[in-house]
């Protein structure tokens, strides 16, 4: 279990850092200080909890590389853009498909699309 992970699920407005500090002092991960008003979660609470957050989370960095993809074929739907309908067609249908990348089941185990050429 990742307890910053867990943490920043249980408490999505908290800061880490701030309102709670994660460290490994060499026998694995703990919650070195505490500074919300709410109760620290105890152990057996975050490990209730973990899956679910390991798939959040790992789906939030799917978005994030989805999002670096999208912004980096942008230039293909510009005005000057120097694609043909056929190739700009082409990116269109890429550009969904990475949009539609998060209605896949497994986030460990995704079919990317490949960007067509330029």
């Amino acid at each position: 279990m990742n307890i910053a992970i867990t943490l920043q699920h249980l408490f999505p407005d908290s800061v880490p850092n701030v309102d709670w500090v994660v460290a490994d002092h060499g026998s694995g991960q703990v919650i070195h200080k505490w500074h919300l008003s709410a109760k620290k979660p105890t152990k057996s609470e975050m490990d209730a909890v973990w899956g679910e957050a390991e798939q959040k989370h790992q789906w939030s960095m799917v978005r994030f590389a989805r999002q670096a993809l999208l912004e980096q074929s942008d230039w293909t739907h510009l005005s000057d853009s120097p694609l043909t309908k056929s190739k700009k067609d082409k990116w269109k249908t890429y550009r969904q498909s990475l949009r539609d990348i998060t209605t896949q089941a497994d986030p460990d185990n995704l079919d990317w699309p490949t960007a067509p050429e330029a």
